[in-house]
């Protein structure tokens, strides 16, 4: 049987919970809902800044991971309520695919900037480690941006150059493109006069 939930724009993406038992969804109107399956009430509504492409389930139905077009993939622990800070994982493109791994340990990502990335998320290691971990990867995001740059100028030079040597070409071939003779007869009998643009 059909069933429908909420959001007022264009649904991006649904999945189910693994005991099937709700259903979550990521929408063009920002919000990323859960809604429990057999009775369609809206049990949790989160809001983000931009169109959220796609959510999933922990495995242990405790967690929500949303992708955005913000580039920002956001983990939701469910038992803290709408009212959270969520765990923040960055790509530098919008982000179209989110899973869990099946122990929920790490997170799986797909995004627009041609890379998917494996996010640890739970971790035993003392916060510092994990502060040390947060910032080499905001360094490899960094890094990833820039050379996504070079490749953008490197496109753009090569195209700047093709161009030239066809522009190079062109003016090579009309300056050997003979001009055409004057008939001899035109000028016997006067036919033949030069046209000049006024001055």
């Amino acid at each position: 049987r059909e069933q429908k939930y909420a959001p007022k724009y264009g649904m991006n993406c649904a999945a189910y919970s693994a005991d099937f038992n709700f259903i979550c969804t990521a929408s063009g109107d920002k919000t990323a809902r859960i809604f429990e399956a057999a009775t369609r009430a809206n049990t949790f509504t989160v809001e983000e800044p931009d169109w959220i492409r796609c959510s999933a389930f922990s495995h242990d139905g405790l967690k929500l991971a949303t992708g955005n077009d913000d580039a920002w993939v956001r983990i939701y622990t469910l038992e803290e309520g709408e009212e959270q800070t969520p765990k923040k994982l960055e790509h530098v493109r919008p982000i179209y695919g989110v899973a869990f791994s099946p122990d929920d340990r790490m997170l799986l990502t797909a995004s627009t900037d041609k890379k998917a990335r494996i996010f640890k998320v739970v971790t035993d290691e003392p916060a510092e480690e994990e502060e040390a971990e947060q910032g080499d990867r905001s360094q490899q995001v960094a890094a990833d941006a820039k050379a996504e740059e070079k490749e953008k100028e490197k496109a753009a030079a090569e195209q700047d150059m093709s161009k030239k040597k066809k522009d190079d070409k062109a003016a090579e071939e009309q300056e050997e493109k003979p001009l055409p003779e004057i008939p001899e007869h035109w000028l016997e009998t006067g036919q033949y006069r030069e046209l000049k643009h006024q001055d």
